[in-house]
């Protein structure tokens, strides 16, 4: 598709590589786009940076990258963050296994209960998801099948899970070769399978470090082949390194460590006897990239491991102790410093120097005399004399560091010599060899050690191209595609560049260190003069000691600083001769002895040159696999994927490549049958040229004379269609173009036909508008007689299908029986059809979701109502017991009050009565203020239901007007069908009758359809219009709430404010029952103020009643102390005294007769007995009361009266 405003596109970014969305400017050279995240737009957008796609080709997620419709890097990449975010870490591209690293070791699908699903598979993997197992199944089953060698390749940057995909394919090849053979070469593949697991820990301690990328970085090329008979079992393997880095030996870049075997070695728990080692802190090697600590390989305990596992492969216990003491002494000697003397330099005279070189002679176990001179001296030969000459501080520290990694390089290859002579064994069968070699590098500052890595995968890079290259162009062939015009990316330029034998960077090199005054700035001036006008190379004036080189995977700046020293690497004879004369067997055996030799001495780079020709000789002859192992984040966590570094690495392992590849070719394969269902109406367009004999022949006219594309574009093979990218996009605009064209006829036909039904229907309903008035009460006649559900819909299939076969005969009396024109009607009928079961399932819907929002509503209002209603029965048992405990009170307190009266006198009882008249008009103010904002809140909450219970009962009334519409709209319908059944009874009259007949009904059905649609047209109406007055509603009822929720809240401080006030006073009369009204008063602030407003008015009406027959009783007891003493004769009063704890105070049981008093009395005490506290204010004005009160005079207040019938 053209690039265009609104279309679906990738597009590029700087932080997530490619990013999904729709175009939003574009003039023909840049444009404007939206991510579909809603994220920030971006700008100035060549036509290089979108890639235009389909919405089906969005989330495509395929186990092989290839087999994606649109291969480009943003469908890969999209393709593979989608998968990964699934946990879904492997995917086949091709022949390769891309691995990203999950950076977790729990994945269900990945963990090895999951390995017998593999193991029992055939010879080809095909039931289960792609994994490094497959493709160390299937790299097992060629070796067998086809007896030939076969070879997986690993790679990835620092990170990316190297290690751990080689530990995965071993330990599988373990087990799938001991599955056969007898229990005996069972049991010995099991075992060598155990040697080679335990040949790891040492060889990861000895030359893995931690990077600033990865905590157990390979800084080492390692090749194994694994050994198997012609059965299939496993027998021994063969392990060759490659490239050792050395410069890490003596020092490591910031944040960086040197190999983990000095840091295990501080971690011993003898190190300081042993190897008089204290801290990693006292070695200025060590500390060089100031940091010490790492997760891995940095305890005691797995320093015992290495060593243990040493043990395991066969070396012995002494052999183990001097590999230590050679690692101790090279810490040692790297702490010597020097300082200038004359024209030459001394070990510094500081005590540090002195214990470093006692400490390196008893490691090493040399003379030490010889190694202070060798140290700061060198023999030269001139004019058949030896001359001593004195070093300069920077060549003694060059002289020091190059002692240091000869050695420990020449350590670590008596390992992998160990290694090999534990575990290779003669084999009559074929081979694996794995490949564990270091990824691509491309750092701030990089050194001959990266030209020679990236050289190494520049080499492997040409043999994929060459290999997956080959397997395209034998697809091509076998479809029958024509490839010689096909060529495909060749980095075999830039490997001439840089391994040439004229010119090459790497004899360039060669050629300066075997001149005796070459330097690195004369290696740079020869590239540049050799090299300048090489499109793989790049000088930039501007800085003097560094070169580009374009790689397959990127550009890379190199400093030549150091390219010579490093390349030459030679060590002087003494050296070697002092080493050799060390007490230590291992040591004395680990450097060669010195030897003559004519001509330039072997460098590095030359020796690097040969590993790689034999190693790729070796692939060569092999059947190559292939694991890219990507590192998806730098933060190495799980479930986190940067877009940038993925696809930085994917190019880096050669993964783009093959999309290159792939685009060099045909890079758009669609399968015949798709191609048809997706072009093929392009076809029809020019029917002339359109041939449908077969699929092929479809597919090669549309390539050919319909879009009119050359072979180099797009060719047709034996099941599929193969296109280029421009070929594709003209093949979109086409059928763009085409859809348009078909659309327009469509609608024009569409609008034809709907204005010519509506008139023949009319005409006929109108000229037999008897015989449908007829007809429809015949129908609901017979509707009536329907019985059941499936009766009905059996009749209803036969009326539609009388209305179909009734509709073709008007067209055909009408419009000439013309066969294209019937099919295009029936394929208008269809699309009505289709368009009403839409609209009425819509409106099922509709109604169905507003039932159910109904219903909920329903639960809802009931739940609140169960919660209201709960509530309120809380609040009532609340003001109960607080009733009670306030009637308690307010007795306590009368009779406090009437006691002060008569002790104290008319002074004090007025003085109390002020007091108490002062709070009573405190609180009468609060509570008409709180019964202000109740009423208030009453009124909002009314006025919110009702609005509710309006929007509900609207709602109600609009569905059911529908449902009536909706089941008119039927009914009629279904006459119509009738209509023409009866219209089928009469076709056995005259043709006239037949014609007016026909008439009518046309009328009839024009009319229905007619109002069907208006019907339709006002429900639509009705419809938007109720959306619009719910959302009115729906606002109304939130400004409502926020206004009750704002007027809540200020009702709720005020009350929270009186109800303190008042529970302070209340404290410190009731204690510890009011501290438990407080917490209720906090949970219920808002109801419990107008119910303590109420409360406190029913007391001060209470305390004046009480007060006022407290009056009238004195006032009685002065005047008739005869009438008193009558009745306190017929009464027997029980007194007891609570003790002092009580204050003196008495309490008194009265215990009246039944025949003591009137029934009057009688009445009295009963509801004495029986009343509440607001029950008893009513009592008070009971004349019997005032009289009883007049007799009992003080003793009332405390008197607790028992009915004694």
């Amino acid at each position: 598709m053209a690039i265009e405003k609104g279309v679906l596109c990738y597009f590029r970014d700087e932080e997530k590589s490619w990013i999904l969305g729709r175009i939003d400017e574009y003039d023909g050279k840049t444009g404007k786009a939206t991510p579909s995240d809603s994220g920030p737009s971006r700008g100035q957008l060549t036509p290089e940076d979108i890639f235009v796609c389909r919405e089906d080709c969005v989330d495509q997620e395929a186990d092989d990258l290839l087999n994606l419709q649109l291969l480009h890097d943003a469908t890969l990449l999209a393709c593979l963050r989608l998968r990964y975010m699934k946990d879904v870490i492997y995917t086949n591209i091709g022949a390769i296994v891309v691995a990203l690293n999950p950076f977790n070791f729990k994945i269900p699908w990945y963990t090895d209960d999951n390995m017998p699903k593999y193991l029992a598979e055939g010879q080809v993997i095909t039931e289960n998801r792609p994994h490094s197992w497959a493709q160390a199944h299937n790299t097992y089953w060629e070796m067998i099948t086809k007896t030939e060698n076969q070879t997986i390749l690993v790679s990835g940057e620092s990170g990316a899970g190297k290690t751990e995909a080689s530990k995965i394919v071993l330990k599988y090849l373990g087990a799938l070769s001991s599955r056969n053979g007898d229990e005996a070469s069972k049991a010995a593949s099991q075992a060598i399978g155990s040697k080679i697991n335990c040949s790891s820990p040492p060889l990861e301690a000895f030359g893995n470090a931690k990077t600033v990328r990865n905590d157990n970085s390979s800084r080492f090329g390692k090749f194994m082949r694994v050994k198997f008979t012609q059965s299939g079992s496993l027998v021994g393997a063969h392990i060759t390194k490659y490239l050792l880095e050395k410069s890490r030996i003596v020092s490591a870049m910031p944040n960086e460590r040197v190999y983990h075997s000095f840091y295990l070695l501080c971690r011993s728990p003898s190190s300081a006897d042993k190897f008089m080692i204290a801290s990693d802190d006292a070695f200025a090697s060590l500390r060089s990239g100031n940091c010490t600590s790492n997760k891995d390989y940095d305890t005691a305990e797995e320093f015992k491991e290495v060593v243990d596992a040493m043990q395991t492969i066969g070396i012995g216990d002494g052999t183990i102790h001097s590999i230590w003491c050679a690692v101790a002494g090279i810490m040692h000697l790297l702490n010597i410093s020097f300082e200038p003397s004359g024209e030459g330099s001394v070990i510094a005279n500081a005590p540090p120097n002195a214990t470093a070189l006692e400490s390196t002679v008893a490691n090493w176990k040399i003379n030490r005399e010889t190694l202070e001179k060798e140290l700061i001296s060198t023999e030269m030969e001139v004019m058949g004399q030896v001359i001593e000459k004195h070093l300069r501080v920077v060549a003694a520290v060059d002289g020091r560091d190059a002692v240091c990694k000869a050695l420990y390089d020449a350590l670590f290859s008596w390992f992998i010599e160990q290694c090999n002579a534990m575990l290779d064994a003669p084999s009559d069968g074929s081979w694996i060899g794995l490949l564990d070699i270091f990824g691509f590098e491309d750092f701030e500052v990089n050194s001959f050690e990266q030209l020679c890595i990236n050289l190494a995968n520049e080499t492997l890079q040409d043999h994929y191209n060459q290999y997956v290259f080959q397997r395209d162009m034998d697809e091509c062939r076998a479809e029958g595609i024509d490839i010689t015009s096909v060529e495909f990316p060749d980095n075999a330029p830039c490997l001439q560049m840089l391994t040439g034998r004229q010119g090459g960077m790497f004899s360039l090199l060669d050629e300066q260190c075997a001149v005796g005054t070459g330097s690195d700035a004369q290696f740079l001036a020869g590239i540049v003069e050799h090299h300048a006008s090489n499109p793989f190379f790049i000088k930039k004036a501007l800085v003097q000691d560094s070169f580009i080189v374009h790689h397959y995977a990127g550009s890379v700046s190199y400093t030549v600083s150091g390219f010579l020293d490093k390349n030459r690497d030679t060590l002087k004879d003494a050296w070697k001769l002092l080493l050799r004369a060390s007490g230590d067997e291992l040591l004395a055996e680990l450097l060669p002895e010195p030897v003559q030799t004519k001509g330039p001495k072997v460098t590095v780079g030359g020796f690097f040159k040969r590993q790689l020709g034999e190693l790729m000789e070796l692939i060569n002859s092999t059947n190559p696999h292939w694991i890219r192992c990507v590192k998806p984040h730098p933060a190495k966590k799980p479930l986190m994927f940067n877009g940038t570094a993925t696809m930085k690495q994917l190019a880096s392992a050669g993964v783009l490549g093959t999309v290159k590849i792939r685009k060099a070719g045909f890079p758009v394969r669609i399968p015949f049958t798709e191609f048809i269902e997706r072009y093929g109406f392009i076809g029809k367009q020019k029917k002339a040229v359109y041939d449908t004999t077969t699929e092929a022949t479809a597919c090669q006219s549309i390539v050919q004379r319909v879009a009119e594309l050359r072979p180099e574009e797009a060719q047709v093979g034996k099941t599929r269609v193969f296109l280029k990218t421009e070929a594709y996009v003209r093949l979109e605009v086409l059928s763009r173009d085409a859809l348009s064209v078909f659309a327009r006829i469509a609608q024009a036909y569409a609008r034809g036909r709907v204005a010519l039904q509506v008139n023949v229907r009319a005409l006929i309903y109108d000229r037999n508008k008897d015989v449908f008035v007829a007809i429809r009460k015949s129908i609901r006649k017979l509707i009536a007689l329907r019985t059941t559900e499936a009766e009905q819909r059996e009749e209803h299939a036969r009326e539609e299908e009388l209305e179909r076969l009734a509709l073709d005969e008007q067209y055909d009396f009408f419009c000439g029986n013309t066969a294209e024109l019937l099919a295009e009607a029936a394929e208008a009928r269809r699309i009505a059809d289709e368009e009403r079961a839409v609209k009425e399932r819509e409106e099922a819907e509709r109604k169905a979701e507003a039932k159910r929002l109904m219903e909920q509503r329903k639960a809802e209002r009931e739940r609140r109502h169960r919660e209201q209603k709960e509530q309120e029965e809380r609040l009532r048992t609340a003001v109960t017991d607080l009733k009670k405990d306030r009637m308690a009170a307010v007795a306590r307190e009368v009779i406090a009050i009437k006691r002060e009266r008569v002790e104290h006198g008319t002074h004090e009882r007025r003085r109390a009565e002020s007091a108490r008249r002062t709070r009573e008009a405190k609180m009468d103010a609060r509570s008409a203020k709180m019964e202000t904002v109740r009423s208030r809140r009453e009124q909002n909450l009314i006025q919110l239901r009702r609005g509710e219970l309006s929007l509900e009962a609207d709602l109600v009334e609009r569905q059911k007007y529908a449902g009536l519409i909706h089941s008119r709209a039927v009914t009629e319908t279904k006459e119509v069908a009738m209509g023409h059944a009866m219209e089928k009874a009469f076709r056995a009259n005259n043709g006239r009758a037949r014609f007016n007949l026909i008439n009518q009904r046309a009328k009839r059905v024009a009319e229905a359809k007619a109002e069907a649609d208006a019907h339709r047209d006002f429900f639509a109406w009705l419809e938007k219009e109720r959306q619009a007055e719910e959302v009115q509603n729906k606002r109304r009822l939130e400004r409502l709430r926020k206004v009750e929720q704002a007027r809540g809240a200020q009702l709720q401080q005020t009350s929270a404010t009186i109800v303190q006030q008042k529970l302070e006073k209340q404290r410190v009369k009731d204690g510890a029952e009011w501290d438990k009204l407080i917490e209720a008063d906090k949970r219920r602030r808002q109801e419990r103020a107008y119910q303590q407003v109420q409360e406190t008015r029913e007391e001060r009406e209470i305390l004046d009643k009480v007060d006022e027959q407290i009056g009238r009783a004195l006032a009685l007891r002065e005047m008739d102390a005869k009438k008193k003493l009558s009745l306190m004769k017929h009464t027997r009063l029980r007194s007891k005294s609570e003790g002092a704890s009580r204050g003196g105070t008495r309490t008194a049981d009265v215990t009246v007769a039944a025949g003591s008093i009137t029934p009057i009395d009688q009445q009295l005490f009963k509801r004495l007995m029986g009343s509440s506290r607001t029950a008893a204010a009513g009592v008070l004005n009971d004349p019997a009361v005032q009289h009883v009160t007049a007799q009992l005079g003080p003793e009332l207040p405390r008197c607790s009266l028992h009915w004694v019938p």
